[in-house]
């Protein structure tokens, strides 16, 4: 494990900056503008350049600030977690899709996932192991 000193409590550090976030948005306004006045040509390669960096600076914008447009804290152990289960119970579920519909549709319809993670069938149950 990584001693605290040495990077500081992470969960309260910002990700990106307030202005680094307007320098995005700014951006991202002028290309929409590059595309709305070439809007005729779609294949032009201005527009179809326009369109690739506008994809990647809103991904980079999702990346660094929250739903609010203020930067993003670093995850913390906790979300990091949760992450990791929720991706564990997806992961699940796509491959019983495949081998079981009956248990995937129950787990797909009985699972919860968010911040607490729940199972609440919509029957009783009586399992057999």
């Amino acid at each position: 494990m990584i001693p605290q000193y040495i990077f500081g409590n992470c969960s309260q550090e910002k990700i990106g900056d307030e202005k680094a976030i307007g320098d995005l948005h700014k951006r991202i306004l002028e290309l929409d503008k590059i595309c709305e006045h070439e809007k005729g040509n779609s294949q032009n390669s201005k527009i179809l350049n326009a369109k690739k960096e506008r994809e990647f600076l809103y991904k980079e914008l999702r990346s660094i600030s929250s739903t609010v447009h203020g930067p993003r804290n670093f995850p913390n152990e906790v979300e990091k977690a949760r992450k990791a289960v929720s991706k564990s119970i997806y992961d699940s579920l796509k491959y019983l899709q495949g081998k079981d519909m009956d248990l995937w549709r129950h787990l797909h319809n009985s699972i919860g996932i968010g911040k607490i993670c729940l199972y609440r069938p919509e029957r009783n149950i009586h399992w057999v192991l």
